[in-house]
């Protein structure tokens, strides 16, 4: 290390030779390219993605035609290109993976413009169709069709879904572990090692069966667990891993990132609870070698899980810009748009974590022509990357695979906002770094004057709430906190005249006197710079400005008013009230 800073120093400080006496400027210290393997040419778009990795074939999906080629992984030649079997036309989805013979699942449309009623298994070495199936009815195009393959069955979520198995070997129909509901009422989620799904059976009538989770061993079809579904609302959103088995459900009215034990017991709740089953960020969750990767909606950090313990072993904000590609070696992979110190271009870098303690190593950067874009997501597979590129301004791509180094270097390459996106803050604003999830400094204390009951992981949107608990009943606690930046629409620093905010304080002041629904409302004392709020029968509606910061806050309270469980008018008040001094004190206001 000590040698690289003198080297950094000494080149900073050269002079150019020939009498010139001129300084020659420091060329900016940034990451390694990545060693290219090589590099093929492709019929793509910027919705084309990279499907099947194995060591031999890596397949690109283009939905714009619905074709998918085969290309060779040690060399990028091109190998196949997927031939429809009768009357199928475009590939309309396919398996996440293949299974260990190399065999994915394709769901193809049924002719040129059909639903996507076709289900096919293909040799991922060859491009050959082993066999196809018409399905009927199918749910739809793209990943609704639910396809996965196993060792020895082929799984298809239909309509309403019902799971279709077929056998691998022929593509012999076998028996529907989940028959379809008139009410569309269940929810599946399968992969080559485990079908999981909320069985809902409220119809057809006569059936009288309790909805409940289910776990199913793709192969054999066998039932391996089922537990009973609290009946408001349960929901099955997601299968993350398989060992432990990880799902997103909602059950008791609460939606959470869940592990299960041999039995269908619940035994972790990782992270916080989610405001959605399927989300922004619910792409950019993996679970490998048993930690779970994942965002939340609304938090810039990605948590890391084991999955055995429930522990959180580590959390770090990462960046907007930054993809979460795979694992390599203990590692997760990532790719951020970065620009380094002293220039003024966008680099894709390729940056590791230590899967176990977070430990940062820079892998290296891909290479791209200046006026080209990257397509998509890469992919990683063992110690490889592939990329779809655009190589020029012209639309043309390029499949390229690179060599990712075993651990990578952990030098900090400096880098800086890109152009023209930094904030000129004034003293004393408060920046989003300050602010970040204050809104999840409400205390347990504060929610129970909402008479929210237990004390569980924060919302990822700030929206505590509690409905059909008891039957009829609903609380709800909403808590927003708003960071506002010079530039945003504001009374032209004073001026009257409706032009941008000069100051991050003028834009929090606009914010407030604009704010929706409180037109008129009274002033409140005791909280913040600024206060105001209305209090109706059922609801509290209140917003707050401390400096550059606004925080709103709704509490809502409907249900029998003779029910210990319903909060009163003025307990509303008291709660929307304690949320923001809450708020305020996290954010360092100690005038309250």
């Amino acid at each position: 290390m000590a040698g690289a800073v003198l080297l950094a120093l000494l080149a900073g400080s050269a002079c150019t030779g020939g009498g010139g006496g001129g300084e020659k400027k420091a060329e900016p210290a940034v990451p390694k390219p990545l060693r290219q393997l090589w590099d093929t040419k492709v019929t793509a778009s910027a919705t084309s993605r990279i499907g099947w990795l194995t060591d031999d074939t890596v397949t690109l999906h283009e939905p714009e035609s619905g074709a998918l080629h085969g290309y060779d992984a040690g060399s990028g030649r091109h190998r196949w290109k997927l031939t429809p079997p009768t009357g199928a036309g475009r590939v309309c989805d396919t398996s996440g993976e293949v299974n260990g013979q190399g065999v994915g699942g394709v769901v193809f449309a049924a002719g040129d413009e059909g639903e996507c009623t076709l289900a096919a298994a293909v040799d991922s070495r060859t491009g050959r169709v082993l066999w196809s199936r018409q399905l009927g009815e199918q749910q739809g195009d793209g990943p609704n069709a639910g396809v996965s393959v196993s060792e020895k069955a082929l799984t298809v979520t239909g309509r309403c879904d019902e799971l279709r198995r077929m056998r691998l070997a022929d593509g012999k129909p076998l028996p529907t572990l989940l028959p379809r509901d008139t009410d569309c009422s269940h929810d599946t989620a399968h992969n080559a090692r485990r079908i999981a799904a909320l069985d809902d059976p409220g119809t057809p009538e006569g059936d009288e069966r309790e909805a409940a989770f289910v776990l199913y061993d793709p192969d054999t079809g066998k039932e391996l667990w089922r537990r009973p579904a609290d009946g408001r609302g349960p929901e099955l959103g997601a299968l993350l891993a398989d060992d432990p088995v990880t799902l997103v459900t909602q059950d008791k009215g609460q939606r959470y990132i869940r592990t299960y034990d041999g039995n269908g017991k619940p035994v972790h709740v990782l992270g916080k609870e989610l405001s959605n089953a399927v989300d922004e960020v619910s792409g950019q969750r993996l679970a490998a070698e048993g930690v779970l990767v994942t965002r939340f909606a609304n938090d810039p950090r990605t948590y890391a899980y084991d999955l055995r313990t429930g522990k959180t072993l580590w959390r770090k904000a990462l960046g907007s810009s930054t993809l979460l590609l795979g694992v390599s070696d203990g590692q997760l992979v990532t790719r951020s748009s970065l620009v380094p110190k002293g220039t003024a271009r966008i680099q894709e870098w390729l940056i590791g974590y230590d899967l176990r303690d977070g430990t940062r190593r820079t892998l290296g950067r891909e290479r791209k022509p200046e006026g080209a874009a990257l397509s998509g997501a890469p992919a990683v597979h063992k110690r490889k990357l592939y990329s779809l590129v655009g190589t020029d301004s012209a639309g043309t791509y390029a499949l390229r695979a690179y060599a990712l180094p075993e651990r990578g270097d952990t030098t900090d390459y400096p880098t800086q906002p890109p152009p023209g996106t930094a904030v000129k803050w004034r003293k004393g604003d408060l920046r989003p770094e300050r602010t970040l999830l204050a809104c999840e400094a409400v205390t347990a204390e504060t929610r129970e004057k909402m008479k929210l009951t237990g004390d569980r992981p924060p919302p990822d949107n700030c929206v505590w709430q509690e409905r059909d608990q008891p039957e009829g009943s609903e609380r709800e606690l909403s808590v927003r906190v708003s960071t506002h930046e010079p530039g945003e629409p504001g009374s032209g620093g004073g001026s009257g005249s409706g032009g941008p905010a000069k100051t991050a304080v003028e834009s929090a002041r606009h914010a407030y006197d604009t704010a929706q629904y409180l037109d008129g409302a009274p002033a409140v004392r005791g909280l913040g710079e600024q206060a105001k709020g209305k209090v109706y029968s059922l609801s509290t509606h209140l917003i707050v400005r401390y400096r550059n910061v606004t925080i709103e806050v709704r509490a809502e309270g409907i249900g029998d008013r003779d029910s210990d469980r319903t909060p009163s008018r003025q307990q509303l008040k008291e709660a929307a009230h304690a949320a923001a001094a809450d708020v305020l004190r996290r954010l360092g206001d100690k005038s309250g």
